[in-house]
């Protein structure tokens, strides 16, 4: 092998072996901070009693204490939401999280942070 051919062997294999260690670094740190992402937004780490003793000011109607309060726990300011729903907002959230999961949740169900996060951007619409 000439001298040329074996440098550029060696440097080859050096910069593979730094991307390779780049890769596994930046997998390991993306699993470690969506590990700890989890481990903050879990379910049994959330406060969702209401205090029904009206410390909901400014909260939606269409809201019930629960559901504010869930909504506080998530960083979610609830007195920042429409102070009704429209017809077109329903539909929209229909269309998101199924109309049987709508309804339910009308009727004082918790929503998931997977429904919020679908539908949103719904309550938004003007």
């Amino acid at each position: 092998m000439e001298p040329k051919t074996k440098k550029l062997v060696i440097v080859l294999a050096i910069v593979g072996a730094v991307l390779v260690l780049l890769i596994t670094l930046g997998a390991g740190l993306l699993g470690y901070y969506g590990y700890q992402t989890a481990k903050n937004m879990a379910l049994e780490d959330l406060n969702f009693a209401g205090t029904g003793d009206g410390s909901n000011a400014g909260t939606p109607s269409w809201l019930t204490d629960t559901q504010a309060a869930m909504l506080t726990s998530w960083g979610i300011d609830p007195a920042s939401l429409p102070s009704s729903i429209t017809e077109a907002q329903i539909n929209c959230a229909m269309d998101a999280v199924g109309e049987a999961r709508v309804q339910e949740i009308i009727s004082g169900g918790q929503p998931t942070v997977s429904e919020i996060y679908n539908a949103i951007s719904c309550l938004q619409l003007l």
